[in-house]
C-alpha cells in the first residue's frame, strides 16, 4: 500500500487539490502495477495447469516414473506459486517500490 503521510485513524486528508492530485496519482500507479503482477501470475498458473495436463496424458507411456516426479515437481511449483500469491495480496507493497509519502500541510 502507498504510505500517504496521514493516519487513517487520526488526520483528516487535506482540502488542498494538489496533494489530492498526488494521493490519487500514486494510488493508480500502485493499482496498475499490482494488476500486471496479478496478470503475470495468472498466466503462470495458466500455463503450469496445462503443462500438467499434458504430462497427466503422458504418464502412461514407456516414461512415466520420470513424467511423475516432473509432474509432482510442478504441482509443487504451482502450490508455491500460488501460496505466494495469496501473501503478496494480504501483505503491503515494498517500501522501495512504493511512491515518496505525500505529506499533508
Amino acid at each position: 500500500m502507498v504510505s500517504v503521510g496521514v493516519s487513517d485513524d487520526t488526520d483528516i486528508l487535506s482540502d488542498d487539490p494538489a496533494v489530492l492530485e498526488a494521493l490519487i496519482a500514486a494510488l493508480q500507479a500502485e493499482n496498475a502495477r499490482m494488476s500486471a503482477t496479478l496478470q503475470a501470475h495468472e498466466q503462470l498458473v495458466q500455463t503450469l495447469r496445462l503443462r500438467i495436463a499434458k504430462l497427466q496424458k503422458q504418464a502412461f507411456g514407456k516414461s512415466s516414473e520420470k513424467i511423475e516426479r516432473e509432474i509432482a515437481q510442478l504441482e509443487l511449483a504451482l502450490e508455491d506459486l500460488l501460496i505466494s500469491a495469496a501473501e503478496q495480496c494480504n501483505e503491503p507493497a515494498d517500501e522501495e517500490d512504493a511512491e515518496p509519502p505525500v505529506t499533508v500541510p
